[in-house]
C-alpha cells in the first residue's frame, strides 16, 4: 500500500510539470546558490519561462528576499521582506542573471506570456497575505519561500490554455 502512495505523489508532483511541457510556453526551475561561500548548496528556485525551447532569450522569475542581509534571519525562521522579480535576458546564466536589472511584468513583450504572469503573480500576492497574516510581501524559510513559489508558478501557470 505504501508503494501506491509513492507513486500516487510521483504522479501528482509531474503532472504540472508535464502539462507545462507540451503548452507553447516553455518552464523550467533553474537551483541557484542561496549564499556565495557555499556555492554547491543550490536552493534557491528561479523559475524560468522561454516563448521557444529552441530560442535562447527567456524570462527568470524569483521570489527572494529584498535585502539579502536577512537571509539569515530566513534560518531562523524569522519574516523577511521580499520582493518578486522578473529578469529578461539572452540565455540562461548565474553570472549574468545576477547582473541582470530587473523589469516589470508589463515589459514582458509576449502577451501571451505577459497576461498569465501578471494574473500568477497577482494570486501570489494574495496568497502571500493568507498564509502569512500580514499585508507586507515576506517571506519565511520554512513556510513560504522561493521553492513554494516555483511550485506555486507551475502549479498555476499549467492552469491556463497557452
Amino acid at each position: 500500500m505504501s508503494n501506491f502512495y509513492h507513486y500516487y505523489f510521483l504522479v501528482l508532483s509531474v503532472l504540472p510539470i508535464l502539462s507545462c511541457a507540451f503548452s507553447k510556453i516553455h518552464i523550467e526551475i533553474q537551483h541557484t546558490s542561496i549564499f556565495e561561500i557555499i556555492p554547491q548548496l543550490k536552493l534557491h528556485h528561479i523559475v524560468i519561462l522561454k516563448e521557444d525551447p529552441n530560442k535562447e532569450s527567456l524570462y527568470a522569475i524569483d521570489f527572494t528576499p529584498i535585502n539579502n542581509g536577512k537571509r539569515l534571519d530566513l534560518l531562523l525562521n524569522k519574516n523577511a521582506p521580499a520582493q518578486l522579480r522578473i529578469r529578461s535576458m539572452q540565455q540562461w546564466s548565474v553570472n549574468d542573471w545576477h547582473k541582470t536589472p530587473t523589469i516589470n511584468v508589463n515589459n514582458i513583450k509576449n502577451k501571451s506570456i505577459r497576461e498569465p504572469v501578471k494574473i500568477i503573480l497577482n494570486k501570489w500576492k494574495i496568497h502571500s497575505e493568507n498564509t502569512l497574516c500580514s499585508q507586507d510581501c515576506v517571506m519565511n524559510m520554512y513556510k513560504h519561500n522561493c521553492q513554494h513559489f516555483s511550485k506555486f508558478f507551475i502549479d498555476e501557470l499549467s492552469k491556463f490554455q497557452i
